[in-house]
Order: structure tokens, then C-alpha cells, then sequence
């Protein structure tokens, strides 16, 4: 496991923004479905979509900062804009 977050390489961007992204928004809704009262901003179906993207932004920075592994980080930055369209373009 230590070697995969090693290589730099466009693909491992990938695969660790898709995983972060969907296992952050089912948390999401499971805490939204624990809420006896839900907030106003949480009621638009996109909101926990963006609110899942919001570490990818931190482990973006993390690999291309401090690692100096651009690939991943272009991988994550990938998969950050095709969430992001995907949720506009499918969700309303």
C-alpha cells in the first residue's frame, strides 16, 4: 500500500480522488440522514457532492506541494472537474 501512494502517476490521482470523493459523500449522507432537522443549505441535492470534494483540495495541495508529484496531483485536479461538472450538468 505505502508503494501506490509513491508513484506518481496520473492514474494513482485518479483512483485516490474517486475513493476520498465517494466514501466522503456516503458519510455525508449519513450524517444527513441522522439530522432530525436539516439545515436550509443542506436540503439542495448538490451540496454534499461539493461538500465530499473539499479534502480532494487539501490532498491536491498535499501531493503537489510537499511530495513535488505534479501527475498525481494533475490526477486529482482531473477528478475534482469531473465531479464538479457532473454534479452541475446532472444534478438539479
Amino acid at each position: 500500500m505505502r508503494k501506490f501512494f509513491q508513484k506518481d502517476h496520473l492514474i494513482t490521482g485518479i483512483i485516490i480522488g474517486f475513493v476520498t470523493t465517494s466514501l466522503l459523500y456516503f458519510l455525508m449522507d449519513v450524517i444527513i440522514d441522522m439530522l432530525e432537522v436539516i439545515p436550509v443549505w443542506l436540503k439542495n441535492p448538490r451540496t454534499p457532492f461539493l461538500i465530499a470534494l473539499i479534502p480532494n483540495l487539501f490532498i491536491f495541495r498535499y501531493f503537489m506541494v510537499n511530495r513535488k508529484q505534479d501527475k498525481t496531483g494533475r490526477g486529482l485536479l482531473l477528478t475534482i472537474f469531473i465531479v464538479v461538472f457532473a454534479v452541475f450538468l446532472f444534478i438539479k
